[in-house]
């Protein structure tokens, strides 16, 4: 059984300084990639802002998601990455940040859309837009903290 599986695997919250920075950073790995294969790419985030998020997860999420949309983009498309966030308050006492990676390819059907998040899930027809949006304390995989909403 996975750490996953077994409960076990927590979350390690580090304060990310200009969360948006972050985000560019993390997304730049793949300028060359859009370049060569004539995608045009467009990563756009807003105001600098500090968020607690578990660094190594979100890595591994973002760049998970890229990837696919590089792989099933056709030459010529699109990829957008997309960041908001809302700041604490009285409404929302923790805020929100929202993630968008949006692309040209086929994606999944609406079918799978319900399940993307599960682990060892893959689609292969279809249109499918990811979007995370977190409370932001929170980790960013649906396995774990269940208030962590993911919409396709």
């Amino acid at each position: 059984m996975s750490k996953l599986e077994a409960k076990k695997a927590l979350c390690e919250y580090t304060e990310v300084h200009d969360f948006p920075n972050y985000v560019k950073r993390l997304s730049s790995n793949f300028e060359v990639l859009a370049a060569d294969r004539l995608i045009k790419y467009e990563v756009i985030v807003r105001l600098p802002f500090n968020a607690h998020c578990d660094v190594d997860k979100m890595e591994k999420i973002l760049l998970n998601l890229l990837s696919n949309a590089f792989k099933f983009t056709p030459n010529s498309g699109h990829i957008v990455v997309e960041l908001t966030h809302e700041e604490p308050s009285t409404e929302k006492p923790r805020g929100w940040v929202q993630l968008s990676v949006k692309d040209s390819g086929p994606g999944g059907p609406e079918k799978l859309q319900s399940t993307i998040f599960e682990r060892f899930q893959q689609g292969d027809e279809g249109k499918l837009h990811i979007t995370l949006c977190f409370p932001m304390a929170d980790c960013f995989t649906k396995d774990f903290p269940e208030n962590t909403a993911a919409q396709a």
